[in-house]
């Protein structure tokens, strides 16, 4: 169901949230004409300012030149230079001094607030610079110009001068020195080469050249004779290893380098027969991807030493294994094959034992001779470094000697030449002509300039304040913002009355129905409303009126709604169960005892707490004496047995519940009621304490049946378009009913 609010003509919602802003229309007014008064008092108060356009010619007469001619970086520094001392702050103070403008040590700052404003200079050209000087002195827009050109050449004159003689002093102070310093590096390098034993050191240095060389082939000897442990120790933990597979591993740790005798290596084969085996050395850094193998002299030719005795065991198997297939085992012939071939068994073991401890003599020795070079290491290290810096100091000397030399050459002849140079990157400035003096029309203020300054100034405060303000402020002013918000229904407003008319809920129906109350009206849209959301439903309808925050205008909303429905022939209740603030006895002028309370507690019975009124349809029942603790009550099961009984005896029943937010028993009520409805008051409550209880009572499975926008001041303009097209509607129509009435013929 869409808002209670009859919608008018198309562009309405726009008048009317242009006419929200009317509320500040004093505001903004005073904003406009304080903008307007700002540039009055600038125009007033603002000394003028007078402004000139000049242009200076430069010619530079005297210029670095290269090799090939004048260098045009050069030019540029020059000119740059040039540019860069004349905008100075000190030359434009020095130049303000001279003309007599400001105090006589007044700063560039000072002068720039007070008769000088600005000073801009810039390049137009090759030969041209254009400056700009703005000035509350009509004086020292005409002058400035040529003065600060004679500043210039003052300035650059003196310096000149200034700087000849202290480098001419200077030169010759730093000639002596250097001079001085030649001599002594001269003999500093004599003495270098007598006090310095260098050959001697060299020949020394020379004997132990060899150490780190004879450590790295010591380290590596010895890396091989732990991996070749390493690998019998592991091969002995996982099985027994073969005497020649062992014998391999050690002949292996006797070689300094791989060479083509593979034998006592680690292999992994690329299938499954050993000669098509990928030859992989043991210290490879890529890992192996398969089970690997030691390379035995059975898989290699041309061994020698105890590989012969492998050689003759290989070809003693093959003679056992021919043998076999003629003779039986106990023949003689097979007999003596085993013999041999167990004393070669034998041969291969003493070879390995003799091996192993030959092994272990020669891992002592290497480690012994690794000691011995590791402890002459220190020596050659300190011998080496010694040499070096020997070397070189006496290079830095020997450079040194000639530096000074160059120095003191080149020194003389700048001393010769210090005459020639003094003159070098000098300029020429002339005044040429003012493209532009205005030293009679001011340039600033003018009154077209802030005329516009003032009001888009006076515009800007007026529009942009209300904005703002608009914008910061939460408050709920209308019911298509609240419906926004909440994505709730507006089941209607309520207008500012006085609270004698809204709260005398006793009274009688108006004698002229053609002059409708207006806030009694909308309190008949909000029945209106409600009847159509609950429908036909069987039993009393139970419709729960709640707020976000207390004084929202809840209780007189909920006895008001109640009045309307009596006014129809609905038998209705009105409830009281707020029991720490409930107002309702207040509206009929009676106690609060007896109550409802007393009849959650079981102290009176549910018919001596419901009182009656003049009008028949209209029952009330007030909270009754409570306590700190009875809001507690509201959650017993009481509380629904006694609805229950009502429902059965009234056709709508309301409950006036406390506010949601910061109370517990509120969202605890709703399990009793069919509808509920958040009572706001305009222009008080925040957004977002609506948002909050929304929120709250969505959580606890509250049937929401919208809210009701209270205490709509009509008095104003952005809210009096609610009012003119409800009221108009109703006197609408009753003025087509007297056309109809006036033009009905009448019945015989």
């Amino acid at each position: 169901m869409s808002a209670p609010i009859k919608k008018g003509a198309p562009g309405v919602d726009m008048l009317h949230y242009a006419v929200g802003y009317l509320k500040y229309g004093r505001m903004m007014i005073l904003l406009l004409l304080l903008g307007v008064l700002a540039g009055v008092c600038y125009y007033t108060y603002s000394p003028a300012v007078y402004h000139s356009r000049s242009l200076i010619d430069y010619k530079f007469f005297a210029l670095p030149v290269a090799a090939d001619g004048v260098d045009g970086s050069s030019v540029a520094r020059a000119v740059r230079s040039v540019q860069g001392q004349l905008s100075s702050r000190q030359m434009i103070a020095w130049t303000a001094h001279s003309l007599g403008v400001g105090r006589a040590n007044a700063s560039f700052e000072e002068l720039r607030s007070g008769p000088l404003r600005k000073i801009e200079l810039g390049l137009l050209d090759g030969a041209t610079m254009q400056l700009d000087v703005f000035s509350t002195n009509p004086n020292v827009v005409r002058e400035f110009p040529q003065a600060l050109i004679n500043q210039y050449d003052s300035y650059t004159r003196e310096k000149r001068f200034e700087f000849f003689e202290v480098a001419l002093k200077r030169y010759n102070e730093e000639l002596g020195l250097l001079k001085k310093k030649i001599d002594e590096s001269l003999q500093v390098k004599t003495s270098f080469e007598r006090d310095n034993e260098i050959n001697e050191l060299l020949i020394k240095q020379n004997s132990l050249a060899q150490i780190p060389l004879d450590i790295l082939r010591v380290q590596h000897r010895m890396r091989q004779y732990d991996e070749v442990r390493g690998i019998v120790q592991s091969r002995s933990q996982n099985s027994v290893i073969a005497p020649l597979e062992h014998l391999s591993l050690l002949e292996s740790a006797k070689k300094s380098s791989l060479d083509e005798n593979p034998v006592g290596q680690l292999v992994v084969p690329a299938s499954g027969d050993l000669k098509d085996a990928l030859l992989v050395p043991s210290n490879s850094p890529a890992p192996l991807a398969a089970p690997s193998i030691v390379v035995q002299p059975s898989m290699v030719e041309g061994l020698n030493s105890w590989q012969m005795l492998e050689r003759d065991k290989r070809k003693v198997e093959t003679e056992i294994a021919e043998a076999s297939r003629v003779y039986l085992e106990d023949h003689e012939i097979l007999k003596a094959l085993r013999t041999k071939q167990r004393q070669i068994d034998e041969s291969l073991t003493t070879e390995l034992e003799v091996e192993r401890k030959r092994f272990e003599v020669e891992r002592l020795r290497l480690g012994d001779q690794l000691k011995e070079l590791e402890a002459k290491l220190p020596e050659y290290s300190e011998m080496t470094e010694k040499l070096n810096k020997l070397r070189q100091d006496y290079k830095l000397g020997h450079e040194g000697d000639l530096a000074w030399t160059k120095a003191y050459t080149d020194l003389s002849k700048m001393i010769a030449t210090i005459n020639f140079g003094g003159d070098k990157d000098r300029v020429d400035l002339q005044f040429r002509e003012f493209a532009l003096l205005r030293d009679v029309d001011p340039v600033s203020p003018t009154k077209s300039k802030l005329a516009i300054l003032a009001a888009v100034l006076g515009l800007g405060l007026a529009i942009g304040v209300p904005l703002g303000l608009e914008q910061l402020n939460d408050k709920i002013t209308s019911l298509a913002a609240l419906e926004k918000l909440t994505g709730l229904k507006g089941l209607g407003i309520v207008p500012t009355s006085s609270s004698t008319f809204l709260e005398s809920v006793t009274r009688g129906i108006e004698s002229d129905p053609r002059k409708p109350n207006h806030v009694l009206e909308c309190y008949r849209v909000l029945r209106a409303h409600l009847g159509l959301q609950l429908g036909n439903r069987e039993g009393a309808k139970v419709v729960m009126f709640t707020s976000a925050r207390p004084s929202e205008g809840k209780t007189v909303t909920a006895a008001n709604l109640a009045w309307t429905l009596q006014s129809i022939g609905a038998k209705t209740l009105l409830v009281d169960l707020d029991f720490r603030k409930g107002r309702v006895h207040n509206l009929f002028g009676v106690d609060r005892y007896p109550g409802f309370c007393q009849a959650l507690t079981g102290e009176l019975v549910l018919e001596d707490v419901v009182r009656h009124t003049h009008l028949a349809n209209f029952h009330y029942c007030t909270r009754g004496n409570t306590s700190a603790g009875s809001a507690e009550l509201l959650c017993r099961l009481s509380l629904e047995e006694n609805v229950a009984i009502w429902r059965q005896q009234y056709d709508w029943i309301i409950l006036d519940t406390p506010p949601v937010l910061g109370l517990s028993e509120t969202t605890n009520l709703q399990r009793v009621a069919d509808a509920v409805v958040l009572v706001v008051k305009a222009e008080k409550t925040h957004g977002r304490d609506v948002t909050e209880a929304v929120e709250q009572l969505m959580r606890a499975g509250a049937p929401m049946a919208g809210f009701v926008l209270n205490n709509i001041d009509m008095s104003k303009v952005s809210n009096y378009y609610y009012y003119y097209y409800s009221s108009s509607y109703y006197y609408q129509a009753f003025e087509e009913d007297d056309v109809a009435g006036r033009s009905a013929p009448v019945s015989a």
